[in-house]
């Protein structure tokens, strides 16, 4: 409605109506008529003054007001986005941090469960050890004493072998005796 009056207001002043009806009757251009140049100059120099003061304190100013929020706004959002990125690095740190502790933690679970078998498996190694030790020396006991039971009765033996040695080339029975036996074995080592 005030843009409408002040439109109103201005076309009657540019173009008066008698200005309008002595020109159209002249004929030709009213613009080049040297009659109409104060008024033309006037009302040029009062539309550029009016349209300089509207865009130096309307425009301009809402021009002014939309770049500063605008830098404002860019402005918030780079100090946030600072914000951010150092939260960020203060995660990516702290997940080091908590890393490096679960991976310390883990090494020493690792190690001292290293340890904990190594002393089962070295336990049960001489456990081992210790009963093939025994068994050894049980079974060089019983070695030694077929050994000494052997040599004991070698006598015994080796007439045993004679008797079946002279029974399968004579083919006859005869049994010798200890006596027989160690008179020959002297007679051979002599």
């Amino acid at each position: 409605m005030f843009n409408r009056i002040i439109f109103l207001l201005l076309t009657s002043l540019i173009f008066p109506t008698k200005l309008l009806n002595a020109t159209e009757s002249q004929g030709g251009m009213p613009q080049l008529n040297p009659e109409s140049f104060t008024s033309q100059i006037f009302w040029l120099f009062f539309f550029f003054t009016f349209l300089f003061f509207l865009n130096h304190f309307y425009f301009l100013p809402i021009l002014k007001k939309i770049r500063d929020n605008r830098e404002k706004t860019i402005e918030d959002f780079i100090s946030e986005a600072k914000k951010i990125n150092s939260s960020v690095e203060n995660i990516i740190q702290n997940i080091k941090k908590d890393y490096q502790l679960a991976k310390n933690d883990y090494d020493k679970i690792v190690q001292s469960s290293y340890e904990k078998k190594k002393l089962e498996y070295e336990k049960k190694l001489s456990d081992v050890d210790k009963s093939y030790e025994t068994k050894k020396d049980a079974l060089n006991n019983q070695l030694l004493e077929t050994k000494n039971k052997v040599i004991s009765n070698l006598e015994n033996y080796a007439l045993t072998l004679s008797d079946n040695i002279y029974k399968i080339i004579m083919q006859k029975k005869d049994s010798g005796t200890k006596s027989e036996l160690k008179k020959l074995i002297m007679e051979i080592h002599k």
